[in-house]
């Protein structure tokens, strides 16, 4: 064990005195943006604490933390009382290796005493503060951004150099420790000192592409490289490519890009955001394998690739070397943050409330606050099922709150409550967003009245475009309300000064550490506000993980891995009986790899590398799954490749379909412009479904129509009409119809068109031109590209190619309607919008203009 510093020394025995327990005791009582109570702070106190505080920043990562909050809660509590306050805050900011929050600090009316951000005239002794002068010399960025010297903290800083030498790493940091920053200031470097440079970053959901693409475009032209194209297209081919190269791809996209184009050029960097998804029982299979097959390319052409790994609060992030066989993965790890978060442990009970503190730094809870309910609090809300959720949002709200809601008619019902309590709000803004919504959804969506008194909600069926708008409302300042599901767990960028919990699931099971903590990392915006509030309400009636700061890490484990493990009952069953189940995803998955592994050429490999990442598999429960797999694999008689490109779809479903196909004559997949192209998706769509997704009914009839209007450019409130329309055919659909009815569309489209359909059409198509090409028929007549004109809802090459740059689908619409030109690829579309400008922004609506001038 090393041996411990002075400064850690120290630090034990101020931590131990009963001197600086009441003080900083009293210091926490005083820092609650919501109730700001009174301390019996003393100045005696003060002075103890700043002392204690600068012997703590130069002790551990623990006494860090704990150093950062004092010094930052006496700056905003305290610093009008005693003005020479921060001229010691900011030192122990910096000590703390937390320099870039001296711009916040400076913001604030107070002088940058060391000449950090901008030149001061107080002076002071270099040789005195040599600690501060070389932290900032060892922090500062090695580029400028927006023409501006930028300082980082010391995890940036340690991690900007491993990445400047090469290194792989995986990285186990807090939601706001600045991981975004880090990674655009890197890449800028490097696309600036590179000819040709290609990086893939992996993001978990299709909802998160357009945000990252906007983010990273922006970013890069902030540091000055505009010659990068940040695309999500996985539609490659030889003649799109350019020699500086961002993609922003779902594991999906990825596999496509991998196994469905002429992409075959050596990465340089691969970035998976997000990276504990390895463990999620739809997705994560799927990670594994297009992150193996991009390692086997490089290796192949003997390039080095290196692997960035993104995940929060992670107990073992060497994980990913043992997955991947990774000899030479680094791992990053911190819980030091820019913004820290206070626990607040809201008890609501006889209509009194009482709230307290709870810090890892006490066995004790801190009693904060107090009060009865008054009449008007119970009369407005006691009805509501989930009351104590909605009474501590609108007692506690600050300017920026987001309510945790465990279900989407939660989500909008307690919004619609809650937006009845607030006053209506006139931000031009937000006339611009309900205008919109009007046109392009429906005058009664309910989205709409909440926006009117600057409350929103937030869920995974709303459509991208929208929840994008919902967003930039909230960082603008223009809603203080926002009501979410745990789409906010996948990564969306949303944070806020209060976020307010109440017995939390995701979906009916309780939530889970990883789950808590990554939500309640959205609680404090980085650099403008210097902690957040997690407000945890009735917490013993909490299934699931209760919240404790003392326990924040979770364990990354692949869904493979523990599939494989501990399924073996299961996955026997299965093989021995010849059938999957999609029920049970992960065990259908996991034995799609077996077989294609067996396909190729043998699995005795595939079970020696599992075996060499994880002592828990057994070679004998594994040899007797590979005997199994050997004899189903010999009944498969497509290619390997062909069943690789579907890794998705079930092997022994995808050879019926082939059988199906030599029986009968099977409908052909033509373009939308075609005749009878209708009538055969229509068809195919109920081989699909009476094979796939074994159901049989006329769901078909609707979803094969519903399709051709969603290529044909179909308006979202046009398809939104039509299926109110068939309300009508009973009885005049009220408001609440005619918003299940659009709630039911987006879910239409995004859970059955794009993904459903769209993978088993793909999956159909391949097959279709394998049995064509054996039976030697012409296979120019099949429309390939169909399931791409599904995922897109256009066949227009144009609309496509918008949207690959990060354009909504409305957004690329209106523009495509403004040209006759045809875009060669994305370089050639850009190429346009730059010299069409003013056109654009005299033509586009003032809200399609913003979301255009974010890229381009």
């Amino acid at each position: 064990m090393a041996k411990k510093s002075i400064y850690e020394e120290l630090s034990e025995e101020i931590l131990g005195t009963q001197k600086f327990k009441e003080a900083y005791e009293e210091l926490l009582k005083s820092q609650h943006i919501a109730t700001k109570q009174q301390s019996n702070l003393t100045f005696d106190g003060i002075k103890f604490l700043l002392q204690s505080a600068s012997v703590f920043s130069f002790s551990n990562d623990n006494c860090k933390r704990l150093a950062y909050k004092i010094a930052t809660i006496l700056s905003e509590n305290y610093s009008s009382e005693y003005d020479q306050i921060n001229r010691i805050v900011q030192y122990i900011i910096i000590s703390c290796g937390q320099i870039p929050v001296i711009r916040k600090n400076t913001e604030e009316n107070n002088p940058d005493y060391f000449s950090v951000y901008k030149e001061s005239n107080i002076p002071f002794n270099p040789v005195l503060f040599r600690h501060v002068l070389l932290k900032m010399a060892n922090n500062q960025l090695p580029i400028q951004f927006e023409k501006n010297d930028v300082f980082l903290t010391d995890f940036q800083s340690k991690t900007f150099q491993d990445l400047e030498k090469g290194n792989s790493i995986s990285i186990s940091a807090p939601t706001s420790a600045g991981k975004s920053f880090l990674l655009k200031a890197y890449l800028a470097k490097r696309f600036k000192e590179k000819e040709k440079f290609i990086v893939v970053y992996i993001v978990p959901t299709r909802a998160l592409i357009a945000q990252v693409q906007r983010d990273f475009k922006r970013g890069l032209s902030d540091f000055d490289v505009p010659d990068v194209l940040v695309t999500s297209s996985a539609n490659y081919s030889n003649g799109s490519a350019v020699n500086k190269m961002f993609f922003v791809l779902t594991q999906e996209r990825f596999h496509n890009l991998l196994f469905d184009t002429e992409f075959n050029e050596a990465l340089d960097v691969l970035i998976i955001d997000e990276a504990q998804k390895v463990s999620d029982p739809g997705r994560g299979i799927l990670l594994e394998e297009v992150i193996e097959e991009a390692l086997k390319r490089n290796d192949a052409k003997k390039v080095v690739l290196q692997k960035i790994f993104l995940s929060p609060f992670t107990k073992n992030p060497e994980k990913f070397a043992e997955m991947f066989h990774l000899k030479d993965l680094q791992t990053e790890k911190t819980r030091l943050s820019p913004v820290a978060q206070n626990l607040l442990s809201v008890n609501i009970l006889d209509y009194s409330c009482e709230i307290k503190l709870i810090s890892e730094d006490f066995e004790k809870e801190i009693d904060i606050y107090k009060t009865a309910f008054t009449d008007e609090e119970i009369g407005l809300l006691s009805n509501s099922k989930d009351w104590p959720l909605l009474y501590s949002a609108k007692k506690f709200g600050a300017e920026f709150n987001i309510v945790y809601c465990n279900s989407r008619p939660k989500c909008v019902n307690y919004a619609r409550i809650f937006s009845s309590m607030e006053e209506v709000v006139n931000y031009p803004e937000i006339d611009e967003v309900i205008a919109f919504l009007k046109a392009n959804i429906h005058p009664d969506y309910f989205l709409i009245d909440c926006l009117k008194h600057g409350v929103a909600y937030h869920h995974g069926g709303l459509p991208v475009q929208v929840r994008n708008f919902i967003e930039a409302l909230f960082a603008g300042k223009r809603l203080k309300y926002i009501f979410c599901t745990s789409t906010l767990l996948e990564g969306v960028n949303l944070p806020a000064q209060n976020i307010f919990i109440y017995k939390p699931k995701q979906g009916r099971a309780g939530m889970t550490s990883l789950s808590f903590w990554n939500l309640a990392g959205r609680a404090g915006r980085l650099l403008k506000d210097y902690y957040g509030n997690i407000f945890c309400i009735n917490i013993n009636e909490w299934t699931g993980y209760k919240p404790d700061p003392k326990d924040m890490e979770h364990e990354i484990q692949s869904i493979l891995e523990s599939t494989v493990i501990n399924k073996n009952k299961e996955i026997m069953d299965c093989l021995k009986q010849l059938y999957f189940t999609e029920k049970n995803r992960p065990i259908e998955q996991a034995l799609t790899k077996f077989i294609i592994h067996e396909l190729k050429g043998g699995s005795s490999d595939f079970i020696k590398r599992l075996m060499a990442r994880n002592p828990s598999f057994e070679e004998d429960k594994l040899k007797a799954i590979q005997k199994e797999i050997e004899s189903i694999a010999g009944t498969i008689q497509l290619p390997a490749a062909i069943v690789q490109k579907n890794s998705s779809v079930n092997p022994l479903l995808q050879q019926k379909l082939l059988e199906q196909f030599r029986k009968e004559a099977p409908p052909v997949p033509l373009h939308p412009t075609e005749k009878g192209g209708l009538d055969n998706l229509e068809k195919i769509y109920k081989i699909i479904d009476v094979l796939f997704r074994n159901i049989n009914d006329r769901r078909n009839e609707y979803f094969a129509p519903f399709t051709y209007q969603w290529m044909n450019d179909g308006n979202t409130s046009e398809l939104i009409k039509f299926k109110i329309y068939t309300l009508r055919k009973e009885s005049e659909p009220t408001v609440e119809m005619i918003n299940t009815a659009i709630e039911g569309l987006f879910d239409d489209i995004s859970n059955m068109l794009q993904f459903e359909y769209q993978r088993y059409l793909k999956c159909y198509i391949d097959i279709l031109f394998h049995f064509y090409k054996e039976s030697g028929y012409d296979t120019s007549g099949i429309c390939d590209s169909l399931p791409m004109y599904l995922e897109y809802g256009t066949f227009k090459k144009n609309v496509m190619v918008l949207q690959s740059l990060g354009l909504s689908r409305t957004t690329a619409i209106s523009i495509n309607s403004l040209t006759d030109d045809e875009f060669a690829n994305d370089k050639d579309c850009l190429s346009w919008i730059h010299l069409n400008k003013g056109v654009l922004k005299s033509r586009l609506s003032p809200l399609l203009w913003k979301e255009l001038s974010d890229i381009a």
